[in-house]
């Protein structure tokens, strides 16, 4: 059963919840038979889309985190890191999903035109 910290990620976009799940998007090329990282210059706009999904989801975390939850997390190079640390953290902790967060639903206390915003960057 997703959280509601899950549902409001994936509701913002899929693409911020995958990259929690599956890490950072890393936009690649194909030479003489081996990906490539591809600098960020030659990325599309799809790929640079892509890219700034875990800035943002890292951004909603953070946001989300009291000071000392933040500190633990806060050297994470993908959001996907952040959340397993914290999901690690907090395992067995009632009532379900990461209790880093400061009340019970944080992401509520978001007004929603900041998260219209910062979906709009996508």
């Amino acid at each position: 059963m997703e959280s509601e910290n899950e549902i409001f990620i994936h509701s913002t976009d899929k693409g911020i919840w995958e990259s929690i799940e599956n890490g950072p998007f890393v936009p690649q090329d194909k030479k003489n038979d081996v990906l490539v990282d591809k600098p960020s210059s030659e990325w599309t706009e799809a790929e640079s889309k892509k890219v700034k999904f875990d800035w943002i989801a890292k951004n909603i975390i953070s946001s989300a985190l009291s000071c000392d939850e933040f500190f633990r997390v806060s050297q994470c190079s993908s959001a996907k890191e952040m959340w397993d640390i914290l999901e690690v953290s907090h395992e067995g902790v009632e009532p379900s999903g990461v209790q880093a967060l400061k009340n019970p639903n944080p992401l509520k206390d978001v007004e929603a035109s900041a998260v219209l915003d910062v979906a709009m960057l996508v």
